[in-house]
């Protein structure tokens, strides 16, 4: 899953770097080079986790935006983390081969995100489970377990 990840960063001229930091990681753009810098400390999921959510900040073009107001910044994070949950879960269907009966709780537990996502782990993956199984809205969501 990092070797993915880390090709697509690449091609779109993302240097990442590994270093002993406080928290998980951060993008910023250093001497016109976008760079994510990664703790060394992390695990292979929690790396994999942090490259998603930084690469959303690069995509979104959030090196640009002045995130003093609160609002503003709670919505630039919110938006990362939708969208490297619905990255990660992808990459995990590639492994696990979700289903209709796939346990979200076991998947939320497994990606050891804080609790105030788990709403976004529920919601990306019964979108995943829709789109890949043809389940549409009207459809009885008792087809999809949580």
């Amino acid at each position: 899953m990092i070797r993915q990840i880390t090709k697509q960063l690449n091609a779109l001229g993302i240097e990442i770097k590994y270093a002993p930091l406080d928290n998980n990681g951060f993008f910023g753009i250093y001497q016109d080079t976008p760079i994510i810098i990664i703790n060394s400390q992390l695990d292979t999921l929690a790396t994999a986790i942090t490259l998603s959510h930084e690469s959303y900040h690069f995509l979104n073009g959030d090196d640009t935006k002045i995130v003093s107001n609160y609002r503003q910044n709670s919505r630039i994070e919110y938006e990362a983390n939708r969208f490297m949950i619905h990255h990660i879960l992808r990459f995990l269907d590639e492994i696990y081969d979700f289903t209709p009966l796939t346990n979200c709780n076991q998947i939320r537990t497994s990606l050891s995100l804080p609790s105030s996502l788990d709403h976004l782990v529920y919601h990306e993956l019964y979108k995943l489970i829709q789109t890949k199984f043809g389940i549409s809205d009207d459809t009885n969501n008792e087809l999809y377990v949580q």
